[in-house]
């Protein structure tokens, strides 16, 4: 679904698009295109009242990519069990996030070390 979540003009790093963002996959698909009709403006400010908005207007929206069908692709979850951290940024060390990264606590690694190491 192209331009759904992400909008007409989904940032290309991940995260909500520009405040100015439109989403005309959601107004012709929602309650089953009941909302085609409506003015941008609209559309947006009901989409605002179920999703909120982040501080500079946009809507808390981002596109995000499906998980994969066989674990044997889903190349994030391995780093996420890892606990693969690039030191300088706090972030995993996934160079194609199927989201925008933010700092993780891996809570699965302990004092007794990471209990997912020998997972390959």
């Amino acid at each position: 679904m192209p331009g759904s979540l992400g909008g007409d003009n989904a940032s290309p790093g991940g995260g909500p698009g520009p405040p100015t963002n439109t989403y005309s996959y959601l107004k012709a698909h929602v309650a089953g295109g009941a909302a085609a009709g409506l003015p941008d403006p609209v559309f947006r400010g009901l989409l605002a009242a179920e999703v909120g908005v982040v501080p500079d207007g946009s809507l808390n929206l981002e596109r995000v990519q499906l998980d994969p069908l066989f674990e044997d692709d889903d190349d994030f979850a391995m780093h996420e069990l890892h606990g693969d951290v690039e030191p300088a940024a706090g972030l995993l060390a996934d160079p194609t996030p199927p989201y925008r990264l933010y700092p993780a606590n891996l809570n699965q690694i302990g004092p007794l070390g990471n209990p997912f190491s020998a997972v390959p």
